[in-house]
């Protein structure tokens, strides 16, 4: 569900597609894209996620995220996907 809300409304580069686990990444297209400067605003809007430059040591591209699917039922996930569209443009 979250792979392909993703992929309908979000403008990425790059979502993986886990065949299990908890958690996605995706990278967003745009090049200005900063996920831990949006992060205060997608929390504004009820949602959130891990910016992935949390898991580097180094300096990295600032345009990935960390998301999780397990918690939430399918239509929660959908909805929670089109409010970080809302954010990301």
């Amino acid at each position: 569900t979250m792979v392909r809300a993703i992929k309908q409304h979000v403008s990425v580069q790059h979502i993986s597609d886990p065949a299990g686990g908890m958690f996605c990444w995706a990278t967003l297209s745009s090049e200005s894209a900063n996920t831990t400067s949006m992060l205060p605003e997608a929390g504004k809007a009820g949602v959130a996620y891990v910016p992935g430059e949390h898991f580097y040591s180094t300096p990295t591209d600032r345009r990935s995220m960390r998301l999780s699917y397990v918690t939430n039922a399918p239509d929660v996930i959908e909805e929670g996907v089109c409010r970080l569209a809302t954010i990301f443009g």
